[in-house]
């Protein structure tokens, strides 16, 4: 169905974390938040890659309304989910000027279902059981008292008397005098189509309520029973009665005589549809794919929920906040190496009962999809070879220190790596030897970042447009030098491009190491170089030693110093080697043309080229950088040279087509 930009507003609501939930993972959805409050004011930033503060109040009118088209322009918008009850009348009421989709049903029925009484009057009399609603004076008690348009249970309360509802009114904002259900209360999540009305719902039992959300949850199986046919009357009724479209839901509480009232009507997810996600019914998927008229509609309905007395509860997770004066960075993420105990840090326990930590493991994925060098070193006296081989987890390092005697770990920890040990006297010999930040096992679910689930956000060609906490600015020169501010979205990118080329050269890796031959690295980058890659991949030293590198600068290092814009026929035989890698450095020279006959040049008859070239990326060093080759001028230059193009692969910028900002390709030298 195409890339779909999703924005949630406000997107620090409980209904707001429940979409991201549902929706943050999927393949073509792309999420950006948007809040009237701070940075400090809600839980977004540390969620969305895309996150827009201070957008102004809904009470506001239209200076808020303006704003959402401007983030809906400038973002590139394709449906808005109104995350907050009153955002829903409010957004449904300016849908034809909104620019895009809105996850919502009609105005009409927006605005019925915020008011209780109306709710009421509308589905009374079509067999919807609804407590009786008084008049102040006429109450029948015990009575409840709640706001007509009210939510989260705000002022209301039941009443014993005259005097008590004579006080409850008084404290509550046009209040609502109704029966008072004494019984269990219940949920029913629902999903409706335009043309097929209902399509799926299911019933949970509110277990544990705080400020009228449900915290704890427990699906209920009604099937076959009485509950079970009035719960499905009432779905039905409900959706054809306001033509519901997409996630909804409806709430029932007992009455004194044990039988299902209604208690209210929402034209939206539920915060706690989280569980019936669990079971199957992702409720905020289905929306947005009946919003689109997707095909796979028709088939994601047909749910069967596989375990009918799950039970969910809500509780804080331990997160550590972006910093926005960092760039959005979390705390601690300026490290280019993860070092990394074993023994009751990464593995837990002894013998037959040991197991792998598997937040610290979360962590160490996410560290490694980012580019950063992951490091073992542990005082074991396990083999530990035979312990990560257990536990899977063999090939995650790109060093493994096994310490004897009474060897420093801090030897093993450079100055731009953070070190997670169990051990209190191991990391303060690291922290006070090295300086870097030290976390133990405990700590290190605070490091995940969730923000991670996409490699890179998209950019806002217009971001003056949008009130966002980073200014977007490209550098002409070294940062570290002229001090120019690097863009948010840059330092992501970055951590994406290198995460891309390590991978890529992990493949060059597994196909030297299958098929061995000898290898070149062009201007290899410390960080992804093919050498690191062999040590991945554990390969044995002498092949990870036997990879040539080539630079133009003598001060480089590298095996051989040329430039490899120029014929080097003299100093290097040609069809030297099987593989080569040269990645980032066609557009550091000065004739990227030049350079690709030469490196067709040095391959060996059927060799293989493994090139990355970036896009739609900040001029960045080491200068000069002076080209941007596309996919048509790789193909281009893959013909100049005589080479056959065998793999290309796109990173694109969310949601703007045709906007790729970086390219992974594989070129073939003709066998013959």
């Amino acid at each position: 169905m195409g890339v779909i930009r999703v924005l949630l507003f406000p997107c620090g609501s409980g209904v707001a974390e429940e979409l991201f939930e549902g929706l943050h993972l999927l393949r073509d959805v792309e999420l950006v938040g948007a809040t009237s409050r701070s940075a400090e004011g809600d839980h977004g930033p540390c969620l969305y890659n895309e996150y827009i503060t201070d957008v102004p109040l809904i009470r506001e009118g239209e200076k808020c309304f303006q704003t959402l088209r401007a983030i809906v322009r400038d973002r590139r918008i394709d449906v808005v989910f109104p995350c907050y009850d009153d955002a829903i009348p409010y957004l449904a009421a300016r849908r034809d000027s909104l620019g895009c989709a809105l996850s919502a049903p009609s105005l009409e029925t927006c605005l019925v279902t915020r008011s209780k009484r109306l709710t009421y009057e509308r589905l009374a009399p079509l067999g919807v059981r609804c407590p009786a609603v008084y008049e102040a004076g006429a109450a029948v008690y015990p009575c409840f008292v709640k706001p007509e348009r009210g939510q989260g249970s705000q002022s209301s309360v039941a009443c014993g008397d005259a005097a008590a509802l004579t006080e409850a009114m008084r404290a509550c904002a046009d209040p609502l005098v109704c029966e008072l259900l004494p019984g269990e209360e219940y949920t029913v999540d629902c999903a409706s189509d335009r043309d097929r009305g209902l399509v799926w719902y299911g019933a949970r039992r509110r277990v544990r309520v705080r400020a009228g959300q449900s915290v704890c949850t427990e699906w209920c199986d009604f099937q076959g029973t009485p509950d079970g046919d009035t719960v499905k009357r009432y779905a039905t009724l409900i959706s054809d009665a306001f033509g519901m479209r997409g996630g909804w839901f409806f709430q029932l509480k007992r009455n004194a005589a044990g039988e299902l009232a209604l208690l209210e009507v929402a034209p939206r997810l539920a915060g706690a549809a989280g569980l019936a996600r669990c079971l199957g019914a992702n409720l905020a998927q289905l929306t947005l794919l009946e919003i689109r008229r997707d095909a796979a509609w028709s088939v994601m309905t047909n749910i069967t929920c596989y375990a009918p007395r799950l039970r969910m509860d809500k509780a804080y997770a331990t997160m550590l906040v972006p910093d926005a004066a960092a760039g959005g960075a979390t705390p601690g993420a300026a490290y280019d190496t993860v070092v990394v105990d074993l023994d009751d840090t990464l593995v837990l326990g002894r013998g037959a009962g040991q197991r792998v930590n598997v937040a610290l493991v979360a962590f160490l994925f996410q560290a490694r999809n980012a580019g950063k060098k992951l490091v073992l070193v542990t005082r074991s006296a396990s083999d530990v070879s035979v312990v990560l081989a257990r536990h899977a987890l063999t090939e995650l390092w790109a060093e493994i220190h096994h310490l004897r005697g009474g060897e420093p770990k801090s030897a093993h920890v450079p100055p731009t790596a953070i070190f997670v040990d169990d051990s209190f006297a191991e990391r303060r010999e690291v922290a006070a030897a090295t300086g870097v930040p030290t976390f133990d096992a405990t700590m290190v679910d605070a490091l995940v970042d969730r923000r991670l689930w996409r490699a890179a956000p998209a950019t806002s060609d217009s971001p003056e447009a949008c009130p966002t906490r980073y200014e977007v600015r490209d550098c002409l020169t070294d940062t570290r030098a002229t001090g120019v501010t690097v863009a948010a979205i840059d330092v992501v990118l970055l951590d994406a491009l290198r995460a891309r080329v390590a991978l890529h050269l992990d493949d060059l890796a597994a196909r030297l190491l299958a098929a061995p031959g000898a290898a070149l690295d062009v201007a290899p980058e410390i960080w992804a170089g093919l050498r690191g890659a062999l040590r991945r991949a554990s390969a044995p030293t002498a092949v990870v030693d036997d990879v040539h590198t080539l630079d133009v600068d003598p001060r480089s290092g590298a095996t051989i110093v040329a430039d490899l814009c120029a014929d080097n026929s003299e100093s290097i035989a040609g069809g030297a080697y099987r593989y080569i890698a040269c990645t980032e450095v066609l557009e550091h020279t000065a004739a990227p043309w030049a350079a690709v006959v030469e490196l067709a040049r040095l391959l060996a008859p059927g060799g293989l080229l493994y090139l990355s070239v970036p896009y739609n990326f900040r001029i960045h060093g080491p200068l000069p950088d002076a080209w941007r080759i596309n996919e048509h001028g790789i193909r281009h230059l893959a013909r100049h040279a005589g080479l056959e193009l065998v793999e290309l692969s796109a990173l694109e910028t969310p949601g703007r087509p045709l906007h790729p900002v970086h390219y992974t390709v594989v070129l073939a030298k003709d066998p013959s």
